[in-house]
Order: C-alpha cells, then structure tokens, then sequence
C-alpha cells in the first residue's frame, strides 16, 4: 500500500444511470450529506460526454471542499486534475497511474478475490477495495460474489496493511 491515506467513513459513488442526476448534482447534494470524498463513476456515456460531466462536478467540489477521484479513467483525472483515480483490473496498471498522477494522488484499485488482495499489497496503491459481496444490477461484468465469508477472507489476509 503507498501511504497514510485513511478513506473518510462515508465515500459514495455516483452513478448517472441508478440516480437520474447528473454528477454535478450528486456532488452537490452528497456534499450537502456530509461526504468529503466522492467517485464519479459512469460506466455507459461516451469519454467526451463523462469530461465535460466530470468538469462540472470537480467545480463544484471544489466550492465545497469536496475530494473527487475518477473511476477507470486515468486520462480523464490527469486532465482535469481530480485528487486521483479508482481502478479495475482491466485498467491502467496502478504503477503507470502513480507515475501519470504523481505521488500525492489517491490511488484505489478493486479486487475481487483473496489473491488479487494480496497482490494488491505490493502496489502503490493508497485503498483496496474488494466485491462484489452481494449480487448487484448496477454492473454487468461482475465476478462472483464473495459474500460476507469472502469479505472476511480478503480481510484476514490484508489486515497489517491498516496503518
């Protein structure tokens, strides 16, 4: 793991599709609830559309104190210069986001079993996270669920990485 972050208690997505609103006004509203770090997540617009989306809401987080990382999308966190980026295991590798975004970038990348946690480990990534633990509708190229059984698994085996 790279470094002393620690996620705020509550850290919430958006997703344009589940809520009908666009990210700017997710932001603003999470804001409003309290969040200090959000990812903007869009799985189904075109690059320019997310952009010029993801613009918005980083202006208004940045009115509110609010962190913004970028999920997949580490073109779009450089361009913009969001406070860093979540990853898939199919995107950028971690080590070629930390050298694009530099060293005082949030850095997540997800996991979906015991192995790649632990692999996880040695990457210079500031959180892990690990799913899905329960069936989700909200994406259609999920691995198999863990359940609370795995999650406590993958917990064991990362557990010294907690600063």
């Amino acid at each position: 793991m790279q470094s002393s972050f620690r996620l705020p208690r509550i850290y919430p997505l958006t997703d344009v599709q589940v809520s009908g609103l666009s990210h700017a006004d997710q932001v603003h509203l999470l804001s409003l609830g309290g969040a200090t770090l959000i990812q903007l997540r869009e799985k189904q617009r075109p690059a320019l559309h997310f952009y010029e989306q993801a613009k918005a809401a980083l202006a208004i987080a940045a009115r509110s104190g609010v962190k913004v990382i970028i999920n997949d999308r580490v073109d779009v966190a450089l361009a913009l210069g969001a406070h860093g980026v979540h990853l898939g295991q199919d995107d950028i590798p971690p080590e070629a986001a930390r050298t694009l975004l530099g060293r005082e970038a949030i850095i997540g990348y997800s996991t979906h079993n015991i192995d790649q946690a632990q692999k996880a480990l040695n990457l210079p990534i500031d959180y892990l996270a690990v799913g899905p633990i329960f069936k989700t509708s909200t994406k259609t190229d999920t691995s198999p669920t863990l359940g609370l059984d795995g999650l406590r698994a993958v917990r064991r085996v990362t557990a010294p990485c907690r600063s």
